[in-house]
């Protein structure tokens, strides 16, 4: 007899309809989720919040305008960083903010609908993966709840390339799973695998790092806990993954082969070697309340090694773990500059894990199908007590919660504005970081470029913002000036950093005054003075004030220097010596053999300091010629780019030999040079910006790495306890001439420290200790009629001057270099010499037309066909098994 069926069991035995509904309402509640917790964002005026979103609307505004008014995509974006290369950044992004910019002609309104999509798509990719991975529609909707308001991923809403990377970890792991477990269709699954991973790197590379690094670790632990699967599948995945990244070729090469530069602070390589202590515990907790608290990190190993005894979800649970511990050896030993940890953020780990408490909590809580009403009751209630703790786990991230959803203050469209007036078209520089929204509202409202921006690490011309902190900070104001004139800032903002939070950290002295001061001087007048939230009527304060110089905007200029430094410490050594009143032009390249003689000889003076060479034997031989030539040569080999096979650094017959001082050391020295350099070497300290609102610290050096020299022809000064063998500074016989080496790392030493003895020294140098009395002045005012650069046009890929010189001399193209812009004079190619990341080149005497072009590079269509024809070959492996499949399903139906 049949048992007999109560009323609720009959309404839950219906799964033709409760199986589409429970989806429908599934959805319906994240999409509400998602509408409730950024309700305050997307009806509200202004751009989404965010410290990123301002640029990402900038530079898509950028963008989408040029490509609408010209029929073609802007090369660079001018208006930032002297010409930003716009291939060096994501394009993702663009690309969905772009089309919605398309759609609603709205840039402000864009960026909010940008914010409710991207949580939205989250959900649904995670609750789609779910149901194909077989999980019950209750479990579904947990895990893409968990995955999506986990506070770690909410946050990511700030930086957008990192949020839309994060959709496509759910579908890297199903096609991983797919090619890992199921033996059919694997041409369409590595396929697709592929496709998922090139989007990814498209979104941000460093999301794409780890998440094939944690896919594939997934697929070695998967493989040993579970003797069925085949080993040789987990090839099939980075065979998957790789094509992906190949597929990417059309921006990864690019980026690898034309890199746009660096510009990690000391601050930055200081944390990689820090240790644990109070604070990071701090930040250790709330690292895993970010995760979803304490009570999921300890729900999740009892349900995962005592209920499912599932191989897959034991795997991706050991991953998560492993992971999370990567992140946490990222932060709090000693771990991030080794490979992969020095491109990527620690958090970009915890982003696996985020995955794996949400898929595990999702697919090992037993929720099967409802056969009862009480059970319908028992787990809604459950999925109201995870909502409850997810949602506390959310309002426990004020910084999310308190986000400025303001696109720009009114006080800042108001400055934006009174620039504006200013007919005067040089650039606009802001003074300290952090900027806040202010970069974009400068150019969108005034009308002038700037050199500021957010890519600060991607930016060729953000490596000389930095310098220009760092030069503040160690109270350099004179670098500060020559980076200004370099780069044709005519506008200069002194913000709340600068004019009052920035303090010498030894003696609490106020050291923006001393910039500001020294500004005033060169010209720069104080116009305009705002607190920036005046309009809000708060009691927040932030004071900025305009300073404006007077002078034409000019960004072609004469190279007035007549001393270059070549290597990676030249910009050291030219701030150290700034206060000389002397001028030293940076070579960007390294290499001694990377510039012809022709044009180092334009230089009365060199300094060779961290540089290399491609040729030793054609490095030395120009050094040799230079020198000849009437040329003074000053080397300091630490640091140099050395042969592999040479134990210790040799040029020109002189032999660095490396030491360590950990104390005190006296100088013994000759007559001639007994008052350039202290009785006692002492360790200095460094100056840091630890923080992003510019908090410094004094770290007083345990050790000093340095050189000492052998085989000098004469010995000018040495530590008194080496022998006569050793020192750290003399000379070297080059035919008629004296090639000067200089020890101990005395510049960077004078960099840090201020010696006036050590500073004298630097000026004799300059002179050759020979007794020369003119100290070689790059300060020389050129006349008009000596000089002159007339603008015709400028846009994102092509300049044109009119320029005449009554003498043959070097001029400095103020433009962010990049091996892809051309330069002509009367239509004819130049060479491009890399100075101050900027451009210089030989202008002849006379009036001529310069004009400069942006080409693509050789790298940049190769790179583009191989995305093409990688597509073409996926799309092949795709219809391919489809081939295949349709083959064998004939087969089967002729049987």
């Amino acid at each position: 007899m049949e048992e007999k069926k109560t009323f609720s069991q009959k309404i839950f035995a219906l799964q033709w309809l409760w199986g589409p509904l429970g989806i429908v309402i599934s959805c319906a509640i994240g999409i509400g989720a998602v509408v409730y917790l950024l309700r305050n964002v997307i009806f509200r005026d202004g751009l989404a919040p965010g410290s990123d979103v301002p640029s990402f609307a900038h530079t898509t505004k950028v963008i989408l305008d040029y490509l609408i008014a010209n029929h073609r995509f802007p090369p660079i974006d001018l208006s930032w960083y002297a010409g930003f290369e716009l291939q060096a950044a994501p394009p993702m992004v663009y690309w969905y903010l772009g089309i919605i910019y398309l759609i609603t002609q709205n840039l402000e309104l864009s960026t909010r609908i940008l914010h409710l999509l991207a949580l939205v798509i989250i959900f649904m990719v995670m609750f789609l993966v779910m149901k194909k991975e077989k999980a019950p529609t209750l479990n579904a909707l947990i895990a893409a709840l968990v995955f999506t308001f986990i506070p770690e991923n909410m946050m990511s809403i700030q930086s957008w390339t990192k949020l839309i990377a994060l959709f496509l970890l759910p579908v890297l792991f199903y096609f991983a799973n797919q090619i890992l477990k199921n033996p059919q269709n694997q041409l369409k699954n590595i396929a697709l695998i592929a496709v998922a991973m090139g989007l990814t790197v498209y979104s941000h590379p460093m999301n794409a790092v780890v998440y094939a690094i944690s896919l594939v670790l997934y697929g070695i632990i998967y493989s040993f806990l579970d003797q069925k699967m085949e080993f040789r599948r987990i090839f099939l995945v980075i065979l998957g993954l790789g094509l992906g990244i190949v597929l990417a070729s059309s921006y990864l090469l690019p980026f690898i082969f034309q890199p746009p530069g660096e510009s990690f602070s000391r601050a930055a390589l200081w944390e990689y070697s820090s240790i644990v202590n109070p604070e990071q515990v701090f930040q250790l907790k709330s690292t895993i309340s970010l995760l979803g608290g304490w009570l999921v990190i300890l729900i999740i190993p009892f349900i995962t090694l005592f209920r499912t005894r599932n191989p897959k979800i034991t795997a991706l649970y050991l991953t998560g773990i492993i992971v999370m511990l990567i992140a946490f050896a990222y932060v709090y030993l000693p771990l991030g500059a080794i490979f992969p940890f020095k491109l990527s953020y620690s958090y970009v780990w915890i982003y696996i894990t985020c995955f794996t408490l949400a898929y595990v909590f999702g697919m090992a809580v037993p929720f099967g199908p409802i056969g009862k009403l009480s059970h319908y009751f028992g787990r809604l209630a459950l999925g109201i007590l995870l909502a409850v703790l997810f949602y506390f786990q959310i309002y426990q991230t004020p910084s999310f919660l308190t986000l400025s959803s303001q696109s720009s203050l009114p006080s800042e469209i108001k400055l934006a504005k009174y620039i504006d007036n200013f007919s005067n078209q040089g650039r606009i520089f802001q003074s300290h970081y952090p900027l806040g929204k202010l970069s974009w509202s400068l150019w969108l409202f005034s009308g002038k470029t700037e050199v500021e921006g957010h890519y600060y690490g991607v930016s060729r011309a953000g490596k000389e913002i930095a310098l220009m902190n760092d030069a503040i900070h160690n109270q350099y104001p004179e670098y500060v000036l020559k980076k200004l004139r370099n780069f044709n800032i005519r506008y200069f903002i002194a913000n709340q950093i600068l004019l009052g939070k920035l303090r010498d950290p030894r003696t609490g002295d106020f050291i923006g005054q001393k910039i500001v001061k020294k500004i005033e001087e060169a010209g720069w007048q104080m116009q305009y003075e705002i607190n920036l939230y005046e309009d809000l009527n708060s009691a927040k304060k932030s004071i900025d004030r305009l300073y404006y110089l007077d002078n034409p905007s000019t960004y072609v200029q004469p190279v007035e220097g007549e001393i270059l430094a070549i290597g990676k410490y030249g910009p050291t050594l030219a701030a150290a010596a700034s206060p000389l009143k002397i001028n030293i032009l940076e070579a960007n390249s390294i290499y001694l053999d990377d510039y012809d003689l022709d044009f180092l000889k334009r230089f009365k003076v060199i300094f060779l300091y961290g540089f290399g060479y491609r040729n030793k034997d054609q490095a030395e031989q120009i050094a040799k010629d230079y020198v000849r030539s009437g040329g003074k040569l000053i080397i300091e080999l630490f640091g140099v780019e050395n042969s592999k096979l040479e134990e210790n650094p040799e040029f020109l017959g002189v032999t660095g030999n490396p030491i360590k001082i950990t104390s005190p050391l006296t100088i013994e020295t000759k007559e001639d040079v007994r008052n350039l350099l202290p009785a006692t070497f002492e360790l200095p300290g460094e100056i840091m910006d630890i923080r992003s609102d510019a908090i410094l610290s004094y770290n007083p050096m345990k050790e000093w790495n340095a050189l000492e020299y052998l085989n000098l022809d004469q010995s000018l000064a040495r530590f008194s306890s080496e022998d006569d063998f050793y020192s750290i500074l003399g000379y070297k016989n080059v035919g008629e001439s004296k090639v000067f080496f200089v020890g101990a790392n005395i510049f960077y030493h004078l960099y840090n420290t201020h010696d006036p003895k050590e500073l004298e020294l630097v000026s004799r140098l300059i002179r050759n200790l020979a007794g020369s009395s003119d100290l070689v002045n790059n300060h020389k005012s050129l006349s008009d009629q000596d000089f002159r650069a007339e603008e015709e046009k400028l846009n994102n890929e092509y300049w044109r001057f009119k320029v005449s010189s009554k003498t043959d001399r070097l001029a400095l193209i103020s433009l962010a270099y990049s091996p892809n812009w051309r330069v002509y004079v009367d239509s004819k190619p130049v060479r491009v010499y890399q100075a101050e990341n900027l451009m210089v080149v030989k202008l002849p005497a006379g009036e001529h037309k310069l004009e400069i072009k942006y080409q693509k590079s050789v790298i940049k269509i190769l790179s583009t066909a191989i995305s093409i024809l990688t597509f073409v070959f996926l799309i092949s492996l795709v219809l391919y098994n489809q081939y295949i499949k349709a083959k064998q399903a004939k087969k089967t139906r002729s049987l």
